[in-house]
């Protein structure tokens, strides 16, 4: 299969030279490199031309006034002669070598596309991971999308639902996007770091960048007839701050589903108080705590276990060394609390806050070494 690929340029010199190496250095050699620039100003075309005769006839260079970014895709995506076309900015580059050859390897009969994670790192040196984009699966109708610089479709998808619409400035990808998937095309995910962009693009651009996108986003979502665009566009966007902060995603869903296991717990001694249990029966009270903090702990440990450290490993093996660990943390905080209180009398308020983040810590730092090991 013959892959099309589609570089979209304008006084691009300060990267274009990367972007054009991460291509030639793709292990895949059934492809043509299609870079339309809308007359660049700066040495952008004498840099392309440094590389011309490296493509071996594979290149081809298009240098004509256009009307913006997505005009200039319609233009390089119409004159590809390849079964797969994909698009990739001129400050972006093929992370793999083997990316080409990944993509062909994932393209079967059944399908129209596939995609692939996408990193977004610093401008400067490309070395800082700023915001990860893991897609996964989802539906768009909810707001999910795949990242569209991953995306490669075969040719007959251009031919069926058009191009970019270029009435829009920032958000023709995602209108596209929408009207494919609308289409019921078939993409498959590939679980691989392909592509990196840089950072401080057009609609990642602070947040002047953000609001246009999400005005033009929700026009997109208008158009496609899909149900509460400005809900979908907010989930959308607290999505988007999310992988941004990706690098600490362990510890804030850890901190997450800390405060649920309390609200789990605090609703079963509640519950249990209130309707099978009696309070003021010292027994019954104790068995109330008991309940609820067994119960508050198989929560924790699920949802460790499946959102936080995501762990494939045996449940027999693991529930008892969570609940062991759990009983010791417990004890901790007895010991915290007789230590700060009784011993050197301080006041029990600040004690129990400084027992809460001691077991907080503990709990975490068990959970990662002991149970949930990769």
């Amino acid at each position: 299969m013959k892959i099309s690929l589609v570089t979209v340029s304008y006084n691009s010199e300060a990267t274009i030279e990367e972007t054009i190496k991460s291509v030639l250095k793709q292990t895949y050699d059934n492809y043509e490199y299609i870079i339309k620039d809308g007359g660049s100003t700066d040495k952008t075309l004498e840099i392309i031309k440094k590389y011309e005769k490296k493509f071996k006839g594979k290149l081809k260079v298009i240098s004509s006034k256009d009307k913006g970014i997505y005009d200039a895709m319609n233009i390089g995506v119409k004159i590809t002669s390849g079964d797969i076309i994909g698009l990739l900015n001129s400050d972006d580059i093929l992370y793999s070598k083997d990316a080409f050859k990944i993509i062909v390897d994932n393209f079967k009969k059944d399908i129209d596309g596939v995609y692939s994670n996408l990193m977004i790192r610093d401008y400067e040196t490309m070395t800082t991971i700023v915001r990860s984009f893991i897609p996964k699966t989802g539906n768009y109708k909810f707001g999910w999308f795949p990242p569209h610089p991953t995306l490669y479709l075969r040719r007959e998808v251009y031919d069926k639902f058009g191009y970019f619409d270029t009435s829009f400035k920032i958000a023709a990808d995602y209108d596209f996007m929408l009207r494919i998937m609308r289409g019921n095309v078939k993409l498959k995910y590939i679980d691989n770091e392909l592509v990196n962009m840089r950072a401080n693009g057009v609609s990642t651009n602070g947040l002047k960048g953000y609001k246009k996108s999400f005005d033009e986003s929700i026009i997109a979502l208008k158009n496609n007839n899909i149900k509460f665009p400005y809900l979908i566009n907010i989930f959308r966007t607290f999505k988007v701050l999310f992988q941004s902060l990706s690098k600490y995603k362990e510890i804030i869903m850890y901190l997450i589903f800390g405060v649920l296991t309390t609200l789990v717990s605090l609703t079963t001694y509640f519950v249990l108080t209130n309707t099978l249990l009696d309070p003021s029966n010292g027994i019954e009270l104790q068995i109330a705590n008991i309940v609820a903090w067994i119960v508050s702990v198989l929560f924790a440990f699920f949802t460790n276990k499946i959102f936080v450290f995501e762990s494939k490993n045996s449940t027999l093996k693991e529930l008892p060394k969570f609940f062991g660990l759990r009983i010791i943390t417990l004890l901790l905080d007895m010991l915290v609390m007789y230590i700060g209180v009784t011993v050197l009398l301080f006041n029990h308020k600040i004690i129990k806050l400084l027992s809460e983040i001691i077991v907080i810590v503990s709990n975490y730092i068990f959970s990662k070494l002991i149970v949930f090991k990769k």
